[in-house]
């Protein structure tokens, strides 16, 4: 009966998990950014804005960018298009013309591999019943 218990409340924990993971995953990160400004002339049209915003990204992992003119510094270097990161903090950097809207989209993947799921259900059920079992003695 413990067994089983401990096989339960096992699988609840890493679904539980898996579900903050998916949440977290399925939610990307997006930022707009506005620039104005007065130019003169002729050199309006060359007049750009620099925006430079640091975020902390939910998950440490893989991302792919979505919008123009963006790069995105992290701890391994500067990315543009995709880019994967073991840190959580980042810089965004949008390049865009003058009273102009720029909008910025960071979509996690998260990828679960099967096998690791599986050693992780197996080594909490493991533990879980070596732990009440010297629990009794």
């Amino acid at each position: 009966m413990r067994f089983w218990m401990t096989i339960i409340l096992s699988s609840l924990f890493l679904a539980g998990t898996l579900g903050v993971i998916t949440f977290l995953a399925s939610h990307p990160l997006e930022m707009t950014f506005l620039s104005f400004g007065v130019s003169k002339g002729e050199e309006e049209t060359k007049t750009c804005a620099v925006n430079i915003k640091l975020i902390t990204i939910p998950i440490a992992g893989e991302y792919l960018i979505k919008g123009e003119n963006v790069t995105v510094v992290t701890y391994e270097g500067t990315h543009k298009g995709r880019f994967s990161t073991n840190l959580r903090g980042a810089v965004l950097m949008v390049v865009q013309s003058l009273n102009s809207k720029a909008t910025v989209k960071l979509l996690p993947k998260v990828k679960f591999p099967t096998p690791h799921v599986a050693l992780i259900i197996i080594i909490g059920v493991v533990g879980g019943y070596v732990f009440r079992v010297l629990e009794r003695k």
